[in-house]
């Protein structure tokens, strides 16, 4: 009986941090995410593709520590990207149609939103 009790509680363990990792990685996108398209802060919004090709370039024998690194970011990245395929095409398009430029007046949207402000002041 006690041996079944633990079996159960260790499942539930699992399921409950396996669940709490999906939805920080799904957080943690759409934060990137909304600060990507608000200018507020960050550079962008790695992609799995070109993750993968910085991945395929780097070498075992030479940059080992690095590769694994990549390594898991990427797996990472594909987590994000499958949980949230909607802002993943959103990013997609942006980039095509705006060149990798948000445009000013989208921040100028987002900011009229409620509780949000991307100069970090109170709005």
């Amino acid at each position: 009986m006690r041996l079944q009790v633990r079996h159960r509680r260790s499942g539930f363990s699992a399921r409950a941090a396996i669940s709490h990792a999906l939805q920080g990685a799904a957080a943690d996108y759409y934060r990137t995410a909304f600060l990507y398209f608000a200018g507020g802060a960050g550079n962008g919004i790695d992609s799995s593709s070109a993750l993968r090709s910085d991945y395929r370039k780097l070498s075992w024998g030479h940059r080992a520590w690095d590769k694994l690194l990549l390594a898991l970011y990427l797996n990472f990245t594909l987590q994000q990207e499958v949980l949230a395929p909607g802002l993943k095409k959103l990013r997609e398009t942006a980039n095509t149609v705006f060149q990798g430029q948000v445009p000013g007046c989208w921040n100028s949207a987002i900011e009229m939103l409620p509780g949000t402000c991307s100069s970090g002041g109170v709005c």
